[in-house]
């Protein structure tokens, strides 16, 4: 069972096949004046629906109720300082005669790029169950014009029939500091400010992965339902036809070539048919409906690990961007597997191992990540903003010197993917086991203090793996050509339902 997005205190109930589920709303409402707020909270409301005996209830918990009875947060108003502690404290109760996993959904209020309240998580200590936030699924979703980022949590156990989590996602929500807006900044940010809270349950039975699974689809759904896009759905066809063209210039890809290619998005770059891969908010991402460019690409040495991910990225946005229609493109990454569950334990499971070494080479980017110069403590799917030039180093793109690594390699094959990939296998792997095309994605490898491996991410032959382009060793590696997987992201706006085509929607 599923309820659809909430209308102040009431709700349209959806039913899903697949998934029994409950949601449940919970408002607190707080007008910004100046350097005190008006703030404004109802009741928790809650909908109690029973489908094969899964029923589980959202409350507030007692903290809620003494803080109504003490007058610090009335039913009615008051005003409420920047920086008040608000007593909130949301609970999963499961009512009905089966075992259940269950979920929470946070929507936080966002205003000029600001979250308007902050809480603290209660996580898991000793041998008691907390809550787990869910890193794969944030979202950021605008309703009734409000900007919203969604953050998900999973509770780490098993909830009983007839038994309460035991402890509530959070006990309390914090104003934040410092918003202090003028009359004219407070009229155009709006009046209302909600925190969204939504409760899912879903039978046990199904399985601690099935379950995960089925709660990233309905929580995107419920995104796509409140961004207004209720008939799109996620692997629709999209017809896009972009025009343009980037210079590949070798000599920051590789330590042996000053070449140059040409791609062009009308030419060996040419993508038209694409695929809904996710909805967020107001922004519909596409990837290619039948696999990556025929134009290929290669990585070479240091400068191949300096460079792979943002070249990919310029790459992709300068052939498949739309500045005009505000349509921006990146390169696939290793992230977007990861969102799935079952491939973000696996590598939980296979990563993590710290390893030092002493006078070795390593790339020039990996030297600054040390210094911080990034933000970064290890190699991710980000780069800097420039590309890094070549260095007079006999060994092109590097340096020399002290480091040390957390372990970010680990390699997935083709059935393992499929399967943790469930319905976005036919969109990353359009191909199937003979999928071919480069991640946007860093990572570094080694079992020993001896030798480190810098690696470019690639899906191969369907795997989920990467290829050495420099060794701590000095030793260059040349990889394989291998396509290019774009990420377009559009607003959904910009889409227009067609009918009679071999597409549904069209970029106009």
């Amino acid at each position: 069972l599923r309820m659809a997005k909430t209308n102040d205190k009431n709700a349209t109930v959806k039913l899903n096949k697949k998934v029994l589920l409950l949601i449940v709303l919970l408002l607190i409402v707080a007008i910004t004046t100046g350097i005190y707020s008006y703030f404004t909270s109802t009741k928790t409301v809650t909908n109690v629906f029973t489908i094969g005996n899964i029923q589980i209830n959202l409350t507030e918990g007692d903290a809620w109720d003494a803080a109504v009875a003490s007058g610090e947060a009335p039913e009615n108003a008051q005003n409420i300082a920047p920086g008040q502690h608000i007593a909130k404290a949301p609970n999963v109760e499961n009512i009905g005669a089966n075992p259940a996993f269950v979920y929470l959904k946070v929507y936080i209020p966002v205003t000029n790029g600001r979250e308007l309240f902050t809480y603290t998580v209660n996580g898991t200590s000793g041998q008691n169950a907390g809550w787990t936030k869910r890193e794969s699924e944030e979202f950021h979703t605008t309703i009734d014009g409000q900007e919203y980022n969604i953050y998900t949590y999973q509770y780490d156990e098993t909830l009983q029939a007839g038994t309460t989590t035991d402890k509530a996602l959070f006990d309390e929500v914090i104003f934040a500091n410092n918003m202090n807006f003028t009359p004219e900044q407070t009229a155009a940010l709006g009046n209302v400010k909600n925190i969204i809270i939504k409760a899912y349950g879903i039978q046990s039975e199904a399985g601690v992965e099935k379950a995960s699974n089925d709660i990233t689809d309905i929580m995107t759904g419920d995104n796509t339902e409140e961004a207004g896009l209720t008939g799109l759905q996620v692997g629709e066809v999209v017809r896009y036809v972009p025009s343009g063209s980037y210079v590949w210039d070798k000599s920051y890809a590789t330590s042996n070539s000053t070449d140059t290619v040409l791609l062009d998005a009308t030419g060996n770059c040419e993508i038209t048919s694409w695929k809904v891969l996710s909805i967020d908010g107001d922004t519909v991402n596409l990837i290619p409906a039948n696999g990556p460019t025929s134009a290929k690409v290669n990585f070479q040495g240091a400068q191949g690990y300096n460079n792979q991910v943002q070249m990919l990225n310029i790459a992709c946005n300068e052939l498949y961007k739309n500045t005009d229609k505000g349509i921006t493109a990146r390169s696939i990454s290793i992230d977007d597997f990861e969102k799935m569950p079952g491939i973000a334990s696996y590598r939980n499971a296979n990563t993590g191992t710290r390893i030092n070494y002493s006078n070795k080479r390593y790339p020039i980017i990996y030297a600054r990540e040390l210094n911080g110069e990034l933000g970064l403590s290890q190699p991710v799917s980000k780069s800097s903003s420039d590309l890094i030039a070549r260095n007079n180093e006999d060994k092109i793109g590097s340096v020399q010197g002290n480091f040390s690594i957390r372990v970010t390699y680990y390699d997935m094959n083709y059935e393992n993917v499929r399967t943790s990939l469930g319905k976005l296998e036919n969109l990353l792997l359009p191909q199937g086991s003979r999928t071919d095309y480069w991640l946007a994605t860093r990572c570094v490898g080694g079992r020993y203090n001896t030798d480190c491996g810098f690696l470019a991410r690639v899906v191969r032959d369907g795997d989920l793996t990467a290829f050495n382009v420099f060794r701590a060793s000095n030793t260059e590696y040349e990889v394989g050509d291998h396509g290019i997987f774009p990420v377009v992201s559009v607003n959904y706006n910009n889409l227009v339902q067609v009918t009679g085509q071999s597409y549904q929607y069209e970029v106009q």
